[in-house]
């Protein structure tokens, strides 16, 4: 069966959470991914497109670098506590009671994670609401929580969860209980749901610049 998907998080192309660092004046910079897009593997390349509407942006445009921290299953707490940092607070690694180390050039990487990642930013440009940097990985460190699983985005899902949804949707009632619902309220379109979502995405979009090559 196909289940409507009618916000951009619905369609589950978040993958594994991580958390974007960066060297800011008074202290690091953290920034929380959903979504890190494998763009080449020679040379390894990587993609992200955080919100320019936190400080993050303007400190990886300055530096030309970040840091790329997977987060561990066990990080939960840590990745929710993501949500309601104060934006502007000028060491959120301190505020989250993270320990970081340096690189050579002055990246921070955190220390307690799946592996951390120093990339090396190759093109930016502005796509819609959000910034998008294509970069190469020059550091890799695994870390102590590198036998662990990767922290998933929206969190893992109960067994009891899992079994629930597949039996609904086997038995067709998921079918049916859409059927009934959409034909009283037509289903959103993926834009119109996450625009609904987020009042930033609300004003009128803004077409997509392409990278400079």
């Amino acid at each position: 069966m196909l289940i409507p998907n009618t916000t951009i998080w619905h369609t589950r192309v978040q993958n594994v959470d991580s958390l974007l660092t960066a060297a800011g004046p008074q202290g690091t910079e953290v920034y929380r991914l959903a979504t890190v897009c494998q763009v080449g593997l020679e040379p390894p390349l990587v993609s992200i497109s955080p919100n320019p509407e936190y400080p993050i942006c303007s400190l990886i445009d300055k530096a030309g670098y970040f840091g790329l921290n997977l987060m561990a299953e066990s990080q939960t707490a840590i990745v929710q506590r993501c949500y309601g940092m104060p934006r502007h607070h000028p060491d959120k690694a301190a505020l989250l009671g993270l320990r970081v180390e340096h690189t050579d050039r002055g990246t921070p990487l955190l220390l307690e994670c799946v592996q951390s990642l120093e990339v090396r930013v190759e093109q930016a440009w502005n796509s819609g609401d959000h910034r998008t940097y294509i970069g190469e990985v020059v550091v890799r460190q695994p870390r102590g929580l590198a036998q662990e699983r990767s922290h998933r985005f929206g969190g893992r899902t109960p067994a009891a969860r899992r079994l629930l949804k597949r039996i609904v949707c086997q038995s067709g009632a998921y079918d049916l209980l859409f059927r009934i619902r959409h034909r009283h309220r037509p289903p959103l379109t993926i834009e119109q749901g996450t625009r609904q979502h987020v009042p930033s995405a609300a004003s009128e979009a803004s077409p997509h610049s392409p990278p400079s090559q």
